[in-house]
């Protein structure tokens, strides 16, 4: 049983935080210790397979990662309990959907799909987003906002499910053009963002048009393609 010191020492390992001594000190138990070295693997495995899965998704690049990893790593080296836990990683990468389950999470929301057909004909508008396009597919759990010109106003974002259900706001700096959001790990389905106006003068927010685009999670099980 790892101790809190042991694990955070492991986590600055594999985050390349360890330096000097403590590094040193560290390689040397490796090196001597299988029991803890079995940890780190186990860490490890988890820490790579986890960047291809969401929280019981899975895509297919996803599943054949998770399963390379697992089959490299069950080795002798690995204890029983060590044996189950990878077992337990596999079948999380099990997860399967029913075509009734893609056609909802896929879905459209007809409000913004109009608004977005609107705002396109004849438009000139002072939010210009240039990136993401519409319907991106996001494959690493990040959107890069490419705006056409810097803003003079604070903006807001904000994330939400195609059941139009908010799940993330970031606050924009006034005079940005280029900025990121990290979006943690989200189900399957499309995903709608609206950009806009961050004040409370109504004129100005009507000025500043609200802008709106969708993204994809696992793209390549969209149903409606």
């Amino acid at each position: 049983m790892l101790t809190e010191k042991e694990y955070t020492q492991i986590t600055q390992y594999l985050s390349h935080q360890l330096q000097g001594e403590q590094l040193t000190a560290f390689q040397e138990r490796l090196q001597k210790d299988t029991a803890f070295r079995e940890e780190v693997f186990m860490e490890k495995m988890i820490r790579q397979a986890s960047k291809y899965m969401g929280q019981q998704e899975f895509s297919r690049q996803g599943l054949a990662k998770a399963q390379e990893l697992a089959e490299r790593l069950e080795e002798d080296l690995f204890e029983e309990a060590a044996q189950e836990r990878i077992a337990s990683i596999k079948a999380t990468y099990q997860r399967t959907y029913t075509l009734e389950e893609l056609l909802q999470s896929f879905k459209i929301a007809n409000a913004y799909e109009e608004n977005l057909v609107l705002r396109n004909v004849g438009a000139d508008p002072k939010i210009e987003v240039l990136h993401p396009a519409h319907e991106h597919p996001c494959e690493d759990n990040q959107l890069t906002f490419q705006l056409k010109n810097a803003v003079e106003i604070p903006l807001l974002l904000i994330i939400e499910t195609n059941n139009e259900e908010e799940i993330l706001q970031k606050n924009i700096e006034a005079n940005t053009a280029t900025f990121d959001i990290e979006l943690s790990i989200l189900p399957t389905g499309r995903y709608y963002w609206l950009l806009k106006a961050d004040t409370p003068n109504r004129k100005l927010r009507r000025q500043y048009a609200t802008q709106i685009g969708s993204f994809l999670i696992n793209a390549h099980l969209n149903p409606y393609q």
